[in-house]
């Protein structure tokens, strides 16, 4: 026996490096790579859905200022046609605007004669003015060449 009471160092045994224990893999190289593609394609899933979550509101506030702008460029032309009638209306109100329209609806004023012209001549066309010297020259080589 040793003096400190240790058995083992008197019988002579060496000590041995401690070996830890390998524990057995519960899963193997493949279905650890499906694990992780799932972990991976869930993960980008959700970050979409939570992404277009968080961009619709700035689509919605897009598509309501394409609106709006719109809108306004319609209102824009309203009031142009607007003010366009109310000159219209203000000039028929008139006593030159009531007759120019009186007369475009056919009506005549009093002591005048409407004439109809029931087959009007056909307008045929004026030759040329001639401009002297350089129209007899052009004559003169339309009549060489053969024209």
């Amino acid at each position: 026996m040793s003096s400190d009471g240790n058995e083992d160092d008197y019988r002579g045994e060496r000590s041995r490096p401690i070996r830890r224990r390998r524990r057995k893999r519960v899963l193997g190289l493949f279905p650890r790579l499906a694990l992780v593609a799932f972990a991976l394609a869930f993960t980008i899933i959700v970050c979409s859905a939570l992404g277009s979550k968080i961009v619709q509101p700035y689509e919605m506030s897009r598509d309501q200022a394409q609106r709006m702008a719109a809108l306004k460029a319609q209102l824009a032309q309203t009031n142009s046609q607007n003010a366009e009638l109310e000159h219209q209306a203000a000039y028929l109100r008139r006593p030159d605007g009531i007759a120019e329209e009186a007369r475009a609806k056919g009506y005549l004023k009093q002591g005048e004669i409407s004439l109809v012209i029931e087959n009007p001549p056909a307008v045929t066309a004026a030759p040329p003015p001639s401009n002297g010297f350089a129209d007899r020259l052009r004559r003169a080589w339309d009549h060489v060449v053969g024209k």
